[in-house]
């Protein structure tokens, strides 16, 4: 069975052969080691293949290796006169806007942030995840994009003491704000649709490891209906739309389930997001995705440490399918080749489904029979 069907079994709790798998790559010597020389469209993907990872949303691309800091008037697809201040992090493996020209209330009118038409950003779009898909496809292994972040996008604007004034002093200038980013995620959502995919995923952080960000009422109110928005593109065409969210998501995934969501991932455990009782409650509505703790066991653990929590991990979970094992966030640059593979490996050697398992030891008997003749 190979990496799609295998993905695309799990997403509609068939059972495959094997515990799927599915994860981010954010580490360079994972690369180094693993992905060989050539460009980077077959580094990367060989690397995730090599790993035993059936589907990602990692684009492809390398983690930042040095730092740097550069300014530009476009935020994403949104363009404005103004300037934004981005900075590279190569400890982190990411790159930050570290200033905004957004300041004070005023400047929820006075800057002007303006998306790309619908022709402009899918001209721009469709290519390269196209260019994303093959390279992928080439190694065996999925690739799912992941869009939206407009919650993130927009605390990462504004910064935390002035989102939270705007959600209460402005909240109709916030309202248009988000209005900007839906549209963008909107348009990236359809175009996506289009390419036939596997899955879609939305990306926002709207928890931490003691629950929501911010209230559900405000969530409720101006998050979900704009999200609502842009899955709506990919459910029409009967897309399984997938959430990912870091942290403690219990007082929201009836919400989130609701506005049309199939999928969850990373289940974090160090968030109190226990996969065994996820799967207890929430089974058999979503697909389950992540787990493994790359806050403490991948990179601090040793290898039986990891192979502990993986088998651990696939008794709660894998049962009745539904379920890709991976980190609880991604492979972030302190986690040590060795435990990485310990993951992937364990997964494969004790994720067998029933049906491989028995045909696994039809083929053993049959080989001991012809060495005995």
């Amino acid at each position: 069975m190979d990496s799609y069907e295998r993905f695309v079994r799990t997403l509609n709790f068939e059972e495959p052969d094997r515990v799927a798998t599915w994860d981010m790559v954010n580490n360079v010597d994972l690369y180094t080691e693993l992905g060989g020389a050539g460009p980077i469209n077959e580094v990367v993907p060989r690397t995730y293949q090599r790993l035993g990872i059936d589907a990602t949303r990692w684009p492809i691309g390398l983690p930042p290796t040095e730092s740097k800091t550069w300014c530009s008037d476009r935020f994403g697809f949104l363009v404005s006169k103004n300037q934004f201040k981005f900075k590279t992090i190569p400890e982190q493996g990411t790159t930050w806007l570290v200033e905004s020209p957004f300041k004070t209330l005023g400047d929820l009118t006075d800057v002007q942030m303006e998306p790309l038409s619908e022709s402009e950003i899918l001209d721009e779009f469709i290519p390269i995840v196209q260019s994303f898909m093959k390279a992928y496809e080439k190694f065996g292994v999925v690739y799912i994009f992941c869009g939206a972040t407009i919650f993130d996008d927009t605390v990462l604007l504004l910064g935390w003491p002035l989102f939270t004034r705007a959600v209460y002093q402005e909240r109709n200038k916030l309202r248009k704000l988000l209005d900007k980013f839906t549209y963008v995620q909107e348009v990236l959502a359809k175009g996506w649709a289009e390419l036939d995919p596997a899955a879609y995923m939305y990306g926002d952080d709207i928890a931490y490891k003691h629950g929501l960000m911010i209230s559900p009422k405000f969530l409720r109110e101006d998050w979900l209906p704009r999200v609502k928005r842009v899955i709506e593109p990919v459910r029409k065409k009967g897309i399984k739309a997938l959430f990912h969210s870091d942290g403690n998501l219990w007082r929201f995934i009836d919400d989130l389930i609701e506005v049309g969501f199939e999928g969850l991932n990373p289940i974090e455990p160090a968030a109190y997001m226990d996969i065994g009782d996820v799967k207890a409650k929430y089974g058999d509505k979503l697909v389950l995705l992540g787990n493994i703790d790359c806050s403490q066991v991948l990179p601090l653990g040793s290898a039986s440490d990891v192979e502990k929590a993986t088998v651990e991990c696939i008794r709660k979970a894998a049962p009745g399918s539904g379920f890709c094992l991976g980190s609880s966030s991604e492979i972030i640059p302190a986690i040590p080749m060795t435990n990485a593979v310990t993951m992937y490996k364990t997964a494969r050697k004790y994720g067998l489904y029933p049906r491989a398992q028995k045909r696994n030891a039809q083929v053993a008997r049959r080989r001991k029979k012809l060495t005995e003749v």
